[in-house]
């Protein structure tokens, strides 16, 4: 059958499959991420209250995983004060931790974080090492 078919019918045959390799490698990932997130709130769900700090920090750690992450956070913002502070963190083997240098860090220096927290979306950084060199981020 192939044999048949013009090499232009060929090419857009492979870049088809290509397309649709694509696609089902895009819905694989939303599909497990979807059941990495119903597993941890299951977990909330089901929760003793009594070691929230535990739960929480397993949490960051398998998201952290999940997206290939060196580390994840968790900050608190005092809008009042107009900071926020690193409240949980996970890092990856072989990463220094920063909760201790992020507290009581001032909004304005972060308010691109906060300008996407507001819309309930994660600040997420696939490359810490292409940000700005005035971001605090980089900052240790």
């Amino acid at each position: 059958m192939l044999l048949n078919t013009s090499f232009n019918d060929k090419v857009k045959m492979i870049e088809n499959n290509t397309l649709q390799q694509e696609k089902d490698k895009i819905i694989d990932y939303k599909l497990r991420f979807q059941n990495l997130l119903i597993s941890i709130s299951t977990k909330y769900i089901n929760a003793d209250l009594t070691n929230v700090t535990a739960l929480i920090e397993d949490s960051l750690e398998q998201i952290g995983r999940f997206v290939s992450a060196d580390r994840s956070y968790v900050f608190s913002y005092d809008l009042e004060n107009k900071e926020c502070s690193n409240t949980f963190e996970w890092c990856k083997e072989g990463i220094e931790p920063e909760i201790d240098n992020l507290q009581n860090v001032p909004i304005n220096f972060i308010q691109q974080w906060l300008d996407v927290h507001k819309k309930g979306e994660a600040f997420y950084v696939e490359d810490v090492s292409l940000l700005p060199k005035d971001t605090l981020v980089k900052v240790k």
